[in-house]
């Protein structure tokens, strides 16, 4: 069941079926149903609205952060502060919206966290984990060696765990290098999933994008070397493999419209039965 928090500590939902409306004073687990007092029937939440206290906090807004495992999957926190994180992680949303917001942005939100949900219901998710970050080499490295210790847990062989860990060191990198311009106070985002058959990675930043089918400084399949020459004539660093290599590394690879997030995919290799 998919949640929006909405900056006072309550959970308010409506019945599907008399429309009567009312509050929870805790959270309900996934699968929960609860039971109308208006028509006396019971049913299981399709969306809930969470609301919770976030002040804002060093002049700057609230923000969010990882969510774990579908279904209820904590979303929002503020920064900075240790009580407002765990009230954040507590609420289990998938979005959040700063008051005061307009019913388009609303609207907005519940459409993406039900796109969120039947997205993974499609696909048989089994668990997502997202882990913000500042935009430095040693927070990624780290992240990458948590996920290995994550990828162990799966059919994944260690050849494939390497392969995916030098493909987030390469793209988590060019987001840092490229998409934040070093810039380490910017959030680097990287998302696990795990589904029956394979795991998806998306690496995603901040930064404007760009368009993956013009790169001319970066290597491509038809002629790795080329890009070389541009690299030199740019004054432009040796490299611009990053892109080519992790896309050799998993099965399916694609940027998204704006160019600032990277999705992987590494299937599960099948076994015949004898």
């Amino acid at each position: 069941m998919p949640s929006i928090a909405a900056a006072q500590s309550l959970t308010s939902i409506a019945c599907p079926s008399c429309g009567k409306s009312g509050s929870l004073k805790s959270q309900l687990p996934p699968g929960a149903k609860v039971r109308c007092k208006g028509c006396n029937r019971s049913f299981e939440p399709t969306i809930k609205m969470q609301l919770t206290e976030c002040r804002e906090l060093d002049n700057g807004p609230c923000e969010e952060l990882t969510p774990p495992a579908p279904p209820t999957a904590p979303r929002q926190v503020a920064h900075h502060d240790a009580k407002e994180r765990a009230t954040g992680v507590r609420v289990g949303a998938n979005g959040y919206l700063i008051k005061p917001f307009t019913p388009e942005q609303l609207y907005a939100a519940m459409d993406e966290a039900l796109g969120w949900h039947d997205e993974h219901q499609q696909r048989g998710t089994t668990g997502e984990v997202n882990f913000d970050i500042r935009s430095e080499l040693t927070y990624l490295a780290q992240v990458s060696d948590m996920l290995a210790d994550l990828f162990a847990h799966t059919p994944l062989t260690e050849r494939h765990i390497k392969d995916l860990k030098q493909a987030i060191m390469e793209m988590g990198g060019n987001a840092i290098e490229w998409g934040h311009r070093k810039n380490a106070d910017l959030v680097l985002r990287i998302t696990y999933r795990i589904d029956p058959n394979a795991v998806t990675l998306i690496i995603q930043d901040q930064g404007p994008g760009f368009n993956p089918t013009d790169i001319p400084h970066a290597a491509s399949e038809e002629d790795p070397i080329r890009h070389l020459e541009v690299r030199n004539e740019l004054g432009l660093r040796e490299g611009g493999f990053g892109i080519m290599l992790a896309r050799g590394l998993v099965d399916e690879f694609w940027y998204n419209e704006r160019g600032n997030q990277v999705t992987m995919v590494k299937h599960f290799e099948q076994h015949a039965e004898v």
